[in-house]
């Protein structure tokens, strides 16, 4: 949803829709990366494990770190945009 509201806003305000393709597509992929890495630590370890933990949560870190850059992403390509409008 996020994405589809990014693209939309980068095509009305006339920004490069490649940064904001590229950080969406980015954060979808490491997303099906930390389901897969969930999936696999689940199958390998089904008790409790410190270690199976530290997996998922490394994996939901490179998601939240790939989230915040694409944030970032939209900031410097549409905020002066959208400013420059208002």
């Amino acid at each position: 949803m996020c994405a589809a509201l990014a693209l939309l806003a980068a095509w009305w305000l006339g920004a490069p829709l490649s940064p904001i393709l590229l950080s969406c597509a980015l954060v979808i992929s490491l997303e099906l990366v930390n389901t897969a890495v969930e999936c696999v630590v689940d199958l390998a370890s089904p008790s409790p494990h410190p270690l199976a933990g530290a997996a998922k949560d490394v994996a939901a870190g490179a998601v939240l770190v790939a989230a915040l850059f694409a944030v970032g992403v939209a900031l410097v390509e549409l905020l002066p945009r959208l400013l420059a409008r208002l």
